[in-house]
Formats: C-alpha cells, structure tokens, sequence
C-alpha cells in the first residue's frame, strides 16, 4: 500500500488502557494514528513506537480539538476516523449532594468533547471529500443505571448524540457508531483489586461468558466500525461486554464487583 493510501485515525484518550489498544489495532491494520491525551506519559512514548504523532489536548476545549484534527490533516493529508474515547469517572454520590460546579465539568469531558470531536472530524471528512468514520466510547453504564449519574447521563448522551449525527452525515458518506465497553482488566481497575490480575480474575467471575472482555477487544470493535468491513454500519452502539448488561450474571443475577470506569483522565489528575 503506497503511504498516500494510507488511511488516517485520531484516538483520543489514547493513553488509556482502551485507547491505546485501539491505536495499536489501527495501525496494525495499516493506519497512520495521531495520539491525544491531556497527559503525555504513556501516549507520547505509543506514538514514537507506532510512528505516529501525539498531541497534548484538552479535549473539554473546542479550539484545542479542532487545532488536533488541523495537525492530523496538515501532517497526513487527510482523515479517516476520529475515535473520540477520551473520559474520567467523574464524581460520584448522592443527586441530593452534586455540585453545579461537578455537573459541568464531568459533561464537559463526557460529553462535550464528543460534540466537538464530531463537529471538527466532520467539518475535515467533509473538505476531504471521502467520507470517514466518526466513532466515540459509550460504556455498559449506559444499560446499567448502577454508576454516578453524571457518568451514567454522560454515557447514555454519547449514544443519542451518535444516533442524531448520524442521519446528518450519512449524505456526506459519513459513519458515525459508538462503541460500549463493559469492564475491562486494567490499571485503572486495579485500584479496586489490587493488582490487573486480580481485576481480571473478579470481572470473569462476574461476566456470562466466564471470561473478562479485554481492551483488545474493544479495539477490536473500533477497528470493525473504523474499517472497510463496518461500511454498512451508522447510528449503531456496539455492547461488547460478554453478556453483562442482558444475560443472567454467574454471581446469581448480582454482579460480584463494585461499579468500575474506563478510559483516560482529561482533567488535571488521572483518574483512579
């Protein structure tokens, strides 16, 4: 393949466990990727080692969007998916004790850097005049009311947001999904275990197919939706999380972990 074939992709949030297994499938699958995360530690160093580009963004400001989407474009040429993935747990507790001031932060990394990911990435596709995928992480909480509310309302917008630009872009050969991650084995996970391994071991033991689904896996979704085979797929969610949202529980029908959060930190601190 001649490298001005090659297809561009964006991953936001890439220095997540998610994100930067996504940005691994992408460029196995011949991709060129640009990282972004707020923080550069571990998507800096994934970038060099795919031969990709990072870019340090917030994703909670428009103008530090659209600048990622114009370096991936003057850089490459082009652009073919944006995979908005970037999010935090954000706060939890009681609807009775939430803050004005938490609401609007935990939407603005929830939520509206979605808007603005969709908003730049089409705006690019659409000058390219190629069409391309526009795909963003939604999360089991979204079938499961058991996580804070922001989380969950957050979670739940992606879906509809996805499902309303979809019938606007589909003209311009546009195809917009989202993708739903159940729990995934992670360093974030961890924190509630102890070790990844540990994570892994109790998620298996909570999930139908007796397994833990892996952030592979969902990359593996990203690739499916970002690629040729997923041409015929817009304004869907893909669930992938081996059954835990409608299939009875091997814990009885009481899932056996505490509710956990996936993705990469935004904010000034990563997530936990």
């Amino acid at each position: 393949m001649q490298d001005s074939d090659r297809k561009v992709a964006i991953i936001t949030g890439a220095g997540g466990g998610i994100g930067g297994a996504t940005a691994r499938r992408l460029a196995a699958d011949g991709f060129h990727v640009v990282l972004s995360d707020l923080h550069p530690g571990a998507a800096e160093p994934l970038a060099r080692e795919l031969g990709g580009r990072f870019v340090q963004t917030n994703v909670t400001r428009e103008e530090e969007v659209a600048a990622l989407v114009d370096t991936a474009v003057a850089t490459y040429g082009r652009l073919d998916a944006m995979i908005n993935n970037a999010g935090i747990r954000g706060v939890s507790g009681s609807i009775l004790t939430l803050s004005a001031q938490d609401w609007a932060r935990d939407m603005a990394v929830l939520l509206d850097s979605v808007v603005f990911g969709m908003k730049h990435a089409a705006r690019a596709m659409i000058a390219g005049g190629r069409g391309g995928a526009i795909l963003s992480t939604s999360s089991i909480a979204a079938f499961r009311n058991n996580s804070p509310h922001p989380y969950t309302v957050g979670k739940t917008a992606v879906i509809t947001l996805t499902q309303s630009v979809a019938t606007e872009l589909a003209p311009h050969g546009i195809r917009v999904n989202a993708v739903a991650p159940g729990f995934v084995p992670s360093p974030m996970t961890a924190t509630f275990y102890g070790s990844v391994d540990k994570a892994r071991e109790s998620i298996a033991a909570s999930t139908p197919i007796g397994y833990a689904v892996e952030a592979r896996d969902i990359a593996a979704a990203f690739a499916f939706l970002a690629g040729e085979d997923g041409r015929a797929m817009t304004g869907q969610v893909l669930l992938v999380d081996g059954g835990m949202a409608h299939c009875p529980s091997p814990a009885g029908g009481r899932y056996a972990m505490e509710p956990v959060f996936v993705g990469s930190a935004t904010l000034d601190a990563p997530a936990p």
